[in-house]
């Protein structure tokens, strides 16, 4: 997986895909050149995760991050539990905990990509 680095802003859920779109259409150059970003399920979301670690935007920075942890992520992964069309996961890195918050609510957006084969280096 290769991340966006910093979030994207607080948004409803509802319109994160037209935010995604955009910036895979190449009309903000901050797309880094590529053209296939996504919203991470919560299992994507969840490999940023480092539970020995109190501080995960502290722990993340080494690795280019610049992310806030006092604010929440969503994720493309809809809670089947309750009505999918009204709810989905979003991720808390600073009590490290996910639930379900109405779609309408605003929380950040941090895309991430699927990294092809050819593009892995080899050492």
């Amino acid at each position: 997986l290769m991340w966006f680095k910093s979030q994207t802003g607080a948004m409803e859920w509802t319109l994160i895909f037209d935010s995604i779109a955009l910036l895979n259409s190449g009309a903000e150059t901050k797309n880094k050149g590529y053209h296939n970003w996504t919203l991470p399920n919560a299992n994507e979301l969840e490999t940023l995760l480092n539970y020995g670690e109190s501080d995960i935007s502290e722990w993340l920075k080494p690795f280019g991050f610049d992310l806030s942890i006092s604010v929440n992520y969503w994720t493309s992964t809809s809670d089947n539990a309750t009505t999918p069309a009204s709810f989905a996961i979003r991720r808390d890195f600073e009590r490290q905990t996910q639930s379900s918050w109405t779609k309408s609510m605003e929380h950040n957006v941090l895309p991430v990509r699927l990294i092809k084969p050819s593009e892995m280096l080899n050492y």
